[in-house]
């Protein structure tokens, strides 16, 4: 796709478990549910101090008012999960599935490339136009689980890529799910 705007590379191991967890949620999860609405895919905005405030959190500090805890995912290079780490993100989403206008695959290996809505488009710009580029980091949130949490090296707008996709299985998990459905 010769055409393709490089706003920006999301580098994200999906992992081929793609359901939601079932059984019993925890208390996390709960109070996530009860405060903001659940999203399958969402950009957040990551705290400047995530670190110094998850080690404060930890020594029984209550969290900063409008961000949450949650895991974000650790990988080999084989895009396998290895572990995990807490990250304190901006219980808003900038962007959600519904700013989703396509997603399609490119014609690199393990990259989808998104294209947002008008709206979309315009939070993500005034997002990241607030941002501190090279500094600021943006949680990519699928499933209540952070992927990645890159640095913003640029001006976002109605377009990115979502690289490192490990087989053409995920590849095509991320665009089934992520595809705006048909509406009559």
């Amino acid at each position: 796709m010769t055409d393709m705007p490089a706003k920006l590379h999301f580098l994200c191991f999906f992992l081929t478990a793609w359901s939601v967890l079932g059984g019993e949620e925890d208390k996390t999860a709960q109070q996530r549910s009860t405060e903001a609405p659940r999203v399958l895919f969402a950009l957040k905005q990551v705290h400047r101090e995530s670190e110094p405030l998850l080690a404060a959190i930890n020594r029984g500090k209550t969290p900063p008012s409008g961000y949450e805890k949650i895991p974000l995912r650790i990988t080999n290079e084989d895009g396998q999960q290895v572990d995990q780490t807490p990250i304190l993100i901006s219980q808003k989403s900038i962007i959600t599935e519904n700013h989703i206008q396509r997603v399609v695959p490119t014609d690199q290996d393990g990259v989808a490339y998104v294209k947002l809505n008008r709206k979309g488009a315009r939070l993500l710009n005034a997002a990241t136009k607030k941002m501190e580029l090279g500094r600021d980091r943006i949680a990519i949130v699928f499933r209540d689980q952070c992927l990645l949490a890159p640095v913003i090296q640029a001006v976002l707008s109605d377009a990115f890529l979502i690289e490192g996709l490990n087989e053409k299985a995920e590849l095509d998990c991320v665009i089934k799910a992520l595809t705006p459905k048909e509406t009559n």
